[in-house]
């Protein structure tokens, strides 16, 4: 099993600021926060397990070396325990083994090989049945504990000692994820948490600022799992499906962007051939996006008005919901990231209400064509306020 750090030299996954933050505010978004440290999540590697067995039938199962380094800030306060955890946002998903497993004393560097039942074994012990082997540990200092095996999700607690207090430094864990077979693509959420002496919060409260990436699921070859980095900016597109006319407009908005260097995220692009969670597709467009596009239209100026049941053009109402929530937290960071765009045969009536049609920029496109998002264009790639971690 190759567990080379050169994987650690291709972008990084995503970064987890740990804040201090006022505790009346549920999450800090804002740079007000007191910077604790900083989980940097690096570059993964993921291996498909060649044989999975009968009982496993309909299902891929993945090998995931996971690897997150912790910086505390200079002068700040060491935590009593930290953690990290990751959700895989796929239905049907199961982290079925991880390590490390549960740790109460330190141990040393181990090599383990994945057995006929897709766990963990120490290799220096007889194994009947091993389908991958060399896989590497390094050394770990108590104690940790594991959490979530057996579901979607699995967390990881480091927790200080007298004798080991919690350091800055690199960490690596392995996941056995099984994976309904014929998904390609996994979302995962990154979170995590810390716990400082009580004494040394100064009435504030430890948060975080979780992230969000896309990881391929490969073949019989190994992927190593990276953020992909663009020249370009990246864009969540949020449209109501009034019509089949209304989508083909927003389709031909979307290419218009695109050839002119734009990463655009819109539901029109994602296969439809396996079951996906939505909202987790939505929340991770608009949080690793740079701009969120809000396309007018009846239906949207309805959303608006909270005009609709539950389940009419409940995609949209679950977008626009929460681009108010991030309204209300931090205006001043989401405002100029949220575009109305108004397009032709539409009117600046149909910009919902939160987005304020009449007192704030709105973009008017009156025909489908490059030189009409021109506008639109010289805001996105010229007023670029680049990402926000996500929830």
């Amino acid at each position: 099993m190759n567990t080379s750090d050169e994987t650690n030299a291709l972008p990084r996954l995503g970064d987890i600021p740990l804040l201090l933050a006022a505790p009346e505010r549920r999450i800090d978004r804002t740079p007000s926060g007191v910077p604790i440290g900083l989980i940097t999540l690096q570059a993964w590697q993921v291996d498909s397990v060649p044989r999975v067995p009968a009982s496993f039938s309909g299902y891929a199962a993945y090998l995931i070396r996971v690897t997150y380094d912790l910086d505390i800030e200079p002068d700040a306060p060491m935590p009593r325990w930290f953690e990290v955890g990751f959700a895989f946002a796929c239905t049907g998903t199961t982290v079925h083994d991880a390590l490390p497993q549960d740790v109460d004393l330190r141990d040393e560097a181990r090599t383990y090989v994945l057995n006929g039942q897709l766990t963990f074994t120490r290799q220096d012990q007889r194994v009947a049945d091993p389908v991958m082997s060399d896989i590497q540990l390094p050394a770990v200092a108590p104690e940790i504990l594991v959490f979530g095996r057996g579901s979607p999700r699995v967390r990881w607690r480091h927790i200080g000692t007298a004798d080991a207090p919690i350091r800055s430094g690199s960490r690596t864990g392995w996941v056995v994820l099984l994976v309904p077979s014929g998904q390609r693509q996994i979302l995962v959420r990154a979170t995590a948490r810390f716990a400082l002496p009580a004494e040394q919060t100064e009435g504030l409260r430890e948060t975080d600022r979780p992230d969000a990436f896309t990881i391929d699921l490969p073949g019989r070859q190994p992927v190593t799992a990276h953020r992909a980095t663009t020249d370009g900016p990246r864009v969540f597109v949020s449209y109501a499906h009034d019509s089949d006319e209304h989508k083909k407009a927003v389709k031909t908005l979307c290419d218009l962007l695109k050839d002119a260097g734009v990463t655009v995220v819109v539901d029109q692009d994602e296969p439809h051939d396996v079951r996906r969670d939505w909202h987790d597709w939505m929340t991770t467009g608009i949080y690793r996006g740079d701009y969120v596009i809000v396309v007018a239209s009846a239906a949207y100026r309805s959303v608006g008005l909270s005009e609709l049941d539950d389940r009419t053009h409940s995609g949209v109402q679950a977008e626009y919901r929460f681009l108010m929530s991030m309204l209300r937290e931090s205006r001043s960071t989401w405002l100029p990231r949220i575009l109305p765009v108004v397009l032709p045969g539409h009117a600046v009536s149909e910009i919902p209400a939160g987005l304020q049609p009449y007192d704030a920029d709105h973009y008017i496109v009156l025909s489908l064509t490059a030189g009409d998002v021109a506008g639109l264009l010289r805001t996105i790639n010229h007023g670029r306020p680049g990402p926000t971690a996500p929830l």
